[in-house]
């Protein structure tokens, strides 16, 4: 549906108590492996909105200024089409801080990632993260188990 943009803007503190609204009752904050050419796989911090209402994932993109629109596959087609909002890494984390003080849901997750985000400078960790970003991985994924919370970790 659209293509990806790079430059987050400055919201609005409405549009980010708007965002930060859908993100904690739509969103998931999250790392997800994906795997570099040759079997080695990394890590990436990740935003996303899914929701049937098309129109409000492009008020979220004309509110943050990034992340594409795509539509979500269903086993069943008997429902309705379900399309998502992504973006990652630093636009991800750019988003994420300007939402932090309106989220409550999912706020702890949201700093574990830019925590997470921290520790990468130009695609590389820095030096000695590595163990945090394994901890850090494994509470984010204990966090979003569902009916879990953060303090159950």
């Amino acid at each position: 549906m659209s293509r990806p943009t790079w430059t987050a803007r400055r919201m609005s503190p409405c549009e980010a108590a708007w965002v930060a609204g859908i993100v904690d009752g739509e969103g998931t904050v999250t790392i997800r492996t994906k795997p570099y050419p040759g079997g080695k796989r990394y890590q990436v911090a990740s935003l996303s909105v899914c929701n049937t209402d098309t129109g409000l994932l492009a008020r979220l993109v004309e509110c943050t200024g990034i992340g594409r629109v795509g539509m979500n596959v269903r086993a069943n087609h008997r429902r309705k089409e379900i399309w998502r909002w992504q973006t990652d890494q630093r636009q991800a984390a750019a988003v994420l801080e300007q939402l932090l003080p309106w989220l409550t849901a999912k706020r702890e997750v949201a700093a574990l990632m830019l925590e997470f985000q921290s520790l990468r400078r130009c695609g590389k960790y820095l030096p000695g993260a590595a163990a945090r970003q394994r901890a850090i991985v494994r509470e984010v994924r204990a966090a979003n188990r569902r009916g879990s919370t953060i303090r159950d970790a």
